[in-house]
């Protein structure tokens, strides 16, 4: 039978499913302790809220989700499912946060490629490359051999 369990009795047992959370694996343990706060029960769902959607990403999928589940049924008894939220008062909260790292990292590979003085004389696809690579260059024969 599944137990009953409130808000209040969430928090006040939280330090013993860290505590089966730790025994079970660290790095689970790590980032529940530092950055995860169980902010409610709703019938067999718990959330735990994260300082940033980064360390959430990470609980969700590095396996960390069902170390705790067990954690929890060792210490509460019952079937559990764990829920992630990203703190919406965050620096980095998804109404605040600026476009996914890939984006970022794309924005910035285009900026510095846009920059660059050696970006004047590269050709554009398509475009014929007379650096002196292009078909026919030694350097096109050299790697074409191996």
């Amino acid at each position: 039978m599944q137990p009953v369990l409130t808000n209040e009795q969430l928090t006040e047992r939280w330090p013993e499913v860290l505590d089966a959370v730790k025994q079970r694996r660290r790095f689970t343990w790590i980032l529940l302790s530092q950055n995860g706060t169980p902010v409610g029960v709703d019938g067999q769902v718990v959330t735990v809220e994260f300082a940033n959607a980064g360390v959430c990403d990470s609980f969700e999928n590095s396996g960390s989700v069902e170390v705790v589940q067990v954690a929890l049924e060792h210490i509460l008894g019952g079937d559990w499912w764990v829920e992630c939220t990203v703190d919406p008062n965050a620096p980095d909260s998804p109404s605040r946060q600026s476009p996914g790292p890939r984006l970022a990292r794309e924005e910035f590979h285009q900026r510095l490629i846009s920059r660059s003085p050696l970006n004047e004389n590269m050709p554009v696809d398509g475009e014929n490359d007379d650096s002196g690579y292009g078909e026919g260059s030694y350097f096109q024969h050299a790697v074409q051999k191996d």
